[in-house]
């Protein structure tokens, strides 16, 4: 026996056995109040039975579990999740009011696809963290597993979900509540001046067929597919959509950044700094070997479990909220350096056809050009929306994030992709008239909020303003901007 059961021994030496029982009860009752008296006879029968170090440790496992699982309004797991957030749907008006004397003369929206099922890797990964956690012994911390049926399997990997399906319909009626005039002239002219795009995936098309179907569902002919006057959706080809697929087509962001260690530097401290202390702490509760990676895996099953089922009772409850803190932050360490102002100058200047085709549109609207769009729908990805956003200078901070940076800017920090990058998340460009002028406003929402972009000095910003403060972005070439150098 080591010193320390010595020195308990020794403590205890020439008591008599009734000193000893008096002992044991107080130093029972004083651990835990709540035993009956039956009970702690039956350990102190126990303990003379034993060695004192071993009869210890044997009391504190009866009545003390190891490990007690966290509880979470999973509304506020939802708010927290990074990209993988569900739409805060229940968080946002249900109809947005124009300012008292503006008019509506077009809308542009960039839309991310709705909450999907997990990709390959995500399914590989929570199927991964299911067979450690069955491993454990710990039932207070992991008895979920033996009943649980994993929902994510590879039948449906990247698919759609209903909820994505949901969040895009219900933005659709948003729309159209909001904007009842705008809409119903559009449909009355049988949808000319509307166009809809989309990228070449699955759940990016129903994203925007169920947009669509929210914002004209008292429209017939806007869902009949052999109606001439129907709605029609354009699916971008996959081999050079260089509009809403862009980091896809783009060699040197490929080079520079995708590929780049350096650009994985600061999500690879954090890991080591935030990270590890979590996969040694659920080392030691769960009795297992857990690693970094575990923790990311348990984590992408947390992540789906609220944005699709909409329940944190079973791998979130692994994480204290401080830990889901530090996991939201490793992600957005993530998007930041590799689609946004980590790399400012290529990340966010690699949305430049898209953003010159947005501006275009705004000025035809403008100027009232003949057959200007007024309502176009473009349905992407995070990889769409957030290099968008970073073109147009927004969610920027003051100071650059890293793994380093103090708990101050961590906590205070604008970028976050919860709140401006979850699923079905949006950036909506609205050109307004002013009643009796012939001045133009431009207002931007991010996920139907209005906001202040940068140039403008409030939410509804003379066209003129904005224009100006953004054309030396325009300047961009595409192809120049991609083309890998020597």
């Amino acid at each position: 026996m080591g010193c320390h059961g010595c020195l308990w021994k020794n403590t205890i030496s020439g008591i008599s056995n009734e000193s000893r029982k008096v002992f044991f009860s107080s130093v029972v009752y004083n651990k835990f109040p709540k035993a009956n008296e039956d009970y702690i006879e039956s350990v102190l029968s126990f303990v003379f039975r034993m060695q004192l170090r071993n009869a210890i440790i044997a009391i504190v496992a009866a009545l003390m579990p190891s490990f007690e699982a966290y509880e979470f309004d999973v509304d506020w797991v939802a708010q927290h999740l990074a990209a993988r957030s569900p739409y805060p749907t229940k968080h946002i008006a249900s109809k947005d009011i124009l300012p008292e004397g503006y008019t509506l003369e077009q809308m542009q929206l960039i839309v991310r696809h709705g909450t999907r099922y997990p990709e390959k890797d995500d399914v590989e990964e929570i199927e991964a963290a299911l067979q450690l956690l069955r491993t454990s012994s710990n039932r207070t911390a992991v008895g979920w597993v033996d009943d649980y049926v994993n929902p994510f399997d590879m039948e449906h990997e990247g698919l759609l979900d209903s909820k994505g399906v949901e969040e895009q319909y219900l933005h659709g009626r948003r729309i159209a509540e909001s904007y009842p005039t705008f809409i119903s002239q559009i449909a009355d002219d049988r949808f000319t001046g509307v166009s809809v795009f989309s990228s070449y995936t699955q759940r990016t098309a129903e994203s925007g067929g169920a947009l669509c179907r929210g914002i004209f569902d008292t429209y017939s002919s806007a869902n009949t597919a052999d109606d001439e006057s129907s709605l029609k959706m354009v699916i971008t080809s996959k081999s050079n959509d260089t509009m809403l697929a862009f980091h896809e087509h783009c060699p040197r962001w490929k080079n520079e950044v995708q590929n780049n260690p350096s650009s994985n530097i600061q999500v690879s401290r954090w890991k080591t700094k935030a990270l590890a202390p979590i996969a040694e702490r659920l080392s030691e509760d769960l009795g297992v070997s857990v690693g970094t990676k575990a923790v990311k895996n348990i984590h992408n099953g947390c992540a789906y479990e609220v944005a699709q089922r909409n329940n944190a009772s079973t791998f979130c409850t692994l994480f204290s909220p401080e830990e889901l803190l530090k996991l939201e932050y490793r992600n957005d360490l993530k998007y930041y350096y590799k689609y946004s102002y980590g790399f400012e100058e290529l990340n966010g200047r690699m949305a430049c056809n898209l953003a010159k085709k947005l501006m275009q549109d705004m000025d035809d609207a403008v100027q009232r050009k003949p057959n200007h769009e007024r309502l176009t729908i473009k349905v992407g990805h995070s990889e769409t929306i957030i290099p968008l956003q970073t073109f147009f200078g927004l969610f920027r901070d003051d100071e650059r994030l890293e793994a380093d940076s103090s708990p101050e800017v961590i906590d205070q920090r604008q970028f976050r992709t919860s709140q401006f990058g979850s699923f079905a998340s949006n950036l909506a460009f609205q050109v307004l008239s002013q009643q009796n002028t012939d001045e133009k406003y431009i207002r931007v929402l991010v996920s139907e909020t209005p906001v202040v972009v940068p140039g403008c000095d409030t939410e509804l910003c003379p066209y003129s303003q904005f224009r100006q403060s953004i054309e030396p972005n325009l300047q961009c070439d595409f192809d120049t901007l991609c083309e890998v150098t020597s």
